[in-house]
């Protein structure tokens, strides 16, 4: 099946963090969480690998907003996700935040903001930049449910403004395993598994293998933080679907286009996360 790639803007005077109206903007991106997630559950390859949305923006009881998702992993140990937005009304200056970390991590109550108590955290990132007060939200969403490969990729820019231009990946890499990397821009976070030690890693950094002046293919993870295991092909994790690109920042950015060798490519992020449209 094509990728999917949607963009919708919000501008100052409608964007509503807060909001639970089903057209503002997180019941829009839950919504689309929501058929991706029945969609690639009902996948064969994923009987043992459901994802499963715990918490979403209706669940809040303060000021964090977002959402807490637990992907179960077959023979692998699994992990969760907390991302929320931390926003005391909801078009305010604000930020962001995310936590990877063990299954056995997370207690269902209503600490943290509803959200419920997490132990145990992989990687993170608890200053991510999100909304200028004031200014526009875009968000462009990508997405597959093609069976083995699937993706969502949630890229933002807020008040077209750099520094607040990042972006959440959930894929399944060519292990056959769910992970998750994201940035801010400055840095990196994320997790993947490792299939030979049977434990989570945090992503700290990048890798690619370039093939022209201006991407990778696909690109990953984990320098440094792999520890174990003799098999060359496992130290280093790649996403799995053939569609999915690193690119340089001064060859894409979001919501960019570039063609090379008759072929499109869409800029879902500012520095890392390009997926091919052709």
């Amino acid at each position: 099946m094509p990728v999917s790639v949607e963009y919708q803007n919000f501008e100052s005077g409608t964007y509503d963090w807060k909001s639970t109206d089903a057209a503002n903007a997180p019941l829009q991106i839950n919504s689309k969480l929501d058929t991706w997630v029945a969609a690639v559950n009902a996948n064969a390859v994923n009987a043992s690998k459901q994802v499963t949305v715990l918490r979403d923006p209706l669940d809040s009881t303060g000021t964090r907003t977002g959402w807490v998702i637990r992907f179960a992993d077959g023979t692998q140990p699994g992990f969760m996700l907390h991302f929320a937005n931390n926003i005391a009304s909801g078009n305010s200056t604000s930020g962001a935040r995310a936590q990877l970390f063990p299954i056995s991590g997370w207690t269902d109550d209503t600490t943290n903001d509803g959200y419920g108590a997490i132990a145990s955290v992989v990687s993170s990132e608890l200053t991510i930049g999100w909304y200028i007060s004031g200014g526009q939200a875009e968000f462009i969403i990508a997405s597959s449910t093609d069976s083995g490969e699937e993706f969502f990729i949630l890229g933002w820019n807020m008040a077209n403004n750099s520094a607040y231009r990042d972006v959440l990946a959930i894929f399944k890499d060519t292990n056959g395993n769910w992970a998750v990397q994201g940035d801010d821009g400055s840095g990196k976070y994320g997790i993947v598994q490792n299939t030979q030690l049977g434990t989570l890693q945090a992503i700290t950094s990048i890798q690619a293998i370039p093939i022209s002046s201006h991407l990778a293919k696909l690109a990953f993870i984990a320098a440094g933080t792999y520890s174990g295991g003799t098999d060359d092909s496992d130290r280093l994790v790649y996403p799995a679907h053939p569609k999915l690109w690193m690119a340089e920042s001064i060859a894409f950015g979001f919501g960019t286009y570039y063609t090379a060798n008759s072929r499109q490519f869409f800029g879902i992020s500012q520095y890392n996360w390009v997926v091919e449209t052709t």
